[in-house]
């Protein structure tokens, strides 16, 4: 794109293509000598300042499109009415003809304010997933930097937090709160790190979106659905490489079923920090301001989420923040799950200064855990994601920060 260009340059050009903000064409066809032909057509319109032979076409036109409607003509009608724009629809219909594509729709100009949704883009709801999916997924496939990285560091991760706490026992009341502190740091460290390194992808997607979004190239729900759907493969491989090393290093309970709904609340805790990170991004203004708001919501999850205060301990004007904490949620089911037992198979403790207790009635006491909430924790987690998909898809479409 040439923007104002200057007359020499401009009268070297045979025809020109000239949308208006939305996409919507104004002229097309050759420009003629002097650009007699663009000049013609606009003030065939009414409403317009003349042209005068030493102003600069290019200049000329911009002011033209800039101007109020009316006394200006609605310039995208006046294209749609004209003879060019008839002569290049015939044209079109012309070489779909041609290339016998008899089941594709009518070819049609309408746009703007009285054009359905479907009408507005180029191309139906389903092939703008389909190609933006096969350019998302591509791009992710292409960028080892971003994928292959953060598959190295949450591994490095799991073996570390893995090695420091070694199939602690729960028997001793440091080992039971090792354990727990594991579970603890694992979600933290994997939330943070997936948060941080999604955002600067997202941003430097986010500069073509506004381009394309602003020649309705596709719509934001379309663009939204495939930018969650392609984090989605490597959230599954990440999730579960990090599991399956941390979960039996440290030595976690024992069974398909623990293990599975460890990783079903860990890979729903993962993919929401990540998303959250998609969401501030899409929102703010610079990819620094998303470091800056991602790194506070991180410090009030990880302050108001009862691992390090527990709601017990909580003032009552904080408590609150504690049920607004997904990680709360997270920790409730994960360590319920780990600590809970029938009180005759319950393992005891030792509290210093006290006499032995069963493992599930400290923690369950300490940390407020309610065992018969675990599903009910799942479907707080999806009701979180269904939020963040939802602020995200809202920023697509409303939100822009382009600065001109």
């Amino acid at each position: 794109t040439i923007h104002q260009p200057s007359t020499m340059l401009f009268s070297m050009f045979e025809s020109l293509l000239l949308l208006r903000k939305g996409g919507q064409v104004v002229f097309f066809g050759e420009l003629g000598p002097e650009a007699v032909n663009l000049v013609t057509h606009f003030q065939s319109g009414g409403g317009v300042p003349e042209f005068d032979r030493k102003m600069n076409p290019a200049t000329w036109m911009l002011d033209v499109l800039d101007a109020p409607s009316p006394p200006a003509p609605d310039f995208p009608q006046l294209y749609r009415s004209s003879a060019m724009g008839a002569a290049a629809l015939a044209q079109l219909e012309a070489m779909r003809q041609l290339h016998s594509i008899t089941t594709a729709p009518p070819l049609s100009f309408t746009t703007g304010p009285s054009a359905t949704a479907a009408q507005s883009y180029a191309a139906p709801f389903s092939v703008q997933l389909r190609e933006l999916g096969r350019k998302f997924f591509l791009a992710y496939w292409r960028s080892p930097h971003y994928n292959f990285t953060r598959v190295i560091l949450l591994t490095i991760t799991a073996v570390l937090l893995g090695l420091a706490y070694l199939r602690m026992s729960t028997t001793a009341y440091a080992g039971l709160f090792a354990v727990i502190a594991a579970q603890f740091l694992a979600v933290v460290f994997t939330g943070i790190q997936n948060m941080h390194s999604v955002m600067s992808v997202v941003a430097t997607e986010r500069a073509v979106f506004y381009r394309e979004r602003a020649s309705r190239m596709y719509s934001s729900l379309s663009y939204g659905l495939v930018l969650w759907a392609v984090e989605l493969p490597y959230l599954l491989i990440t999730s579960t490489v990090f599991v399956a090393i941390f979960y039996w290093m440290v030595g976690l309970r024992q069974g398909a079923e623990s293990f599975l709904f460890w990783w079903l609340v860990f890979f729903l805790s993962t993919g929401l920090d990540t998303y959250v990170g998609v969401m501030l991004t899409v929102l703010l203004p610079t990819e620094q301001t998303a470091h800056v708001f991602g790194s506070v919501y991180n410090l009030a999850a990880n302050m108001f989420c009862g691992f390090m205060v527990p709601i017990t301990a909580m003032p009552g004007m904080w408590q609150w923040l504690y049920w607004a904490a997904p990680l709360s949620w997270v920790l409730q089911a994960l360590m319920s799950t780990q600590f809970h037992c029938e009180a005759e198979s319950c393992p005891q403790t030792q509290i210093p200064g006290e006499q032995p207790v069963s493992v599930w009635d400290y923690v369950s006491t300490t940390f407020a855990l309610h065992y018969e909430w675990r599903w009910i924790c799942v479907g707080v987690l999806v009701g979180a994601h269904i939020v963040v998909q939802a602020a995200t898809l809202l920023g697509l479409h409303f939100v822009c920060h382009l600065k001109r």
